[in-house]
């Protein structure tokens, strides 16, 4: 008798966004007696030890990219032997974890080089088209970038085919041969509960721009009346504090809770990395969106949705919260995109029926 298949998922480490993303795929495969084992380092794996703490999780080389400048070209030119040097280590070391392991397939979220030939390997990622704001630097990337994704059996983008969409030009059009648009891929869950928050400032994303934005938040808030949240994004800790009377701080929060304070809240100030727009669309939240300096793609999606009047925008340099906390009431959020939990379930299937 057969034992049940096992599959590696190895969520890139730049932020949180892609291991949160990743956790409805593998809560799924638990569901369907898979056994699941889990390669990633940095915040990445901190968070899912705590999702998921009955998995082997193993530890695999760090990326370790810092946003220092709001300079995309120059943050990636002094730090692009980072990449090349991940992508080598984590081929080698992804080989032997299958091997060790007898894994069956690997589902990848944006880390190139863990795939191995003779296994069914998986893809993730909504950015077909990189942006950089450079045409000539734009081509060549995108080269690079699709020469990769094509060492995978299947690219699987989490997003809406056709319109309306998440991620504009980023996923659409589809260039390569053998891809899944799987809709949002988002553990949270649509509630309805009553509102304790005006404002719940979700943190994330790489350092120290991270720690940046927190500082300017808690620079501008102590004037503000609003009832107040914030979920700083450190999952290597776990502190709660009550700042103010009308101020709650948490170093973390795993799904269900983050799930239920987002619910609560009546306005989001975040980052628009694109695993926090699919939480925002699964609760179909009004935001204030604040881009990453030098991350295009989180400039990008910012620009995208203001012009099209589902959330304001501010710069992080610029940021004034009570000005942009009026201007984003205004705005209509994310309430007109067809959620839709299942689409991507039956991608799933496909992997699981091709490997039995």
């Amino acid at each position: 008798m057969k034992g049940p298949k096992r599959i590696l998922i190895t969520p890139l480490d730049w932020g949180l966004g892609h291991a949160a993303r990743c956790i409805p795929i593998i809560k799924y495969l638990l569901e369907k007696n898979m056994e699941v084992i889990l390669a990633t380092s940095g915040r990445s794996m901190e968070l899912l030890k705590k999702e998921f703490p009955q998995l082997i999780i193993l530890p695999l080389s760090s990326y370790d990219i810092k946003y220092y400048s709001n300079n995309m070209h120059i943050n990636m030119l002094f730090q692009w032997y980072k990449v090349l040097r991940a992508l080598i280590l984590e081929h080698r070391q992804v080989k032997k974890i299958a091997k060790e392991h007898q894994i069956n397939a690997i589902i990848s979220d944006n880390r190139f080089g863990c795939y191995v030939k003779g296994l069914k390997n998986i893809f993730i990622t909504h950015q077909l088209h990189i942006i950089t704001g450079n045409k000539i630097l734009e081509y060549w990337i995108n080269k690079i970038n699709h020469y990769y994704i094509k060492r995978f059996d299947e690219c699987w983008i989490p997003d809406f085919d056709g319109q309306p969409n998440l991620a504009g030009r980023l996923s659409h059009p589809s260039v390569l041969a053998n891809t899944h648009y799987l809709g949002p891929l988002t553990r949270i869950k649509p509630l309805k509960i009553e509102k304790k928050y005006d404002l719940a400032f979700i943190l994330s994303g790489p350092e120290p721009q991270r720690t940046r934005l927190e500082k300017k938040i808690h620079d501008q808030i102590k004037n503000l009346s609003y009832q107040m949240v914030m979920i700083q994004g450190k999952p290597e800790k776990e502190e709660y504090q009550r700042a103010s009377e009308n101020l709650e701080i948490y170093s973390f929060r795993k799904g269900e809770q983050l799930n239920e304070i987002i619910a609560a809240s009546e306005l989001i100030v975040c980052r628009s990395g694109y695993s926090t727009i699919m939480d925002l669309v699964a609760l179909r939240k009004k935001t204030l969106l604040i881009p990453t300096p030098g991350q295009t793609e989180q400039e990008y999606l910012a620009e995208l949705y203001e012009k099209a009047g589902i959330s304001f925008q501010q710069t992080q340099q610029q940021l004034n919260l009570n000005d942009g906390i009026e201007k984003a009431k205004t705005f209509k959020g994310f309430g007109e995109f067809p959620y839709s939990k299942n689409t991507w379930k039956k991608v799933v299937d496909g992997l699981l029926e091709q490997i039995r």
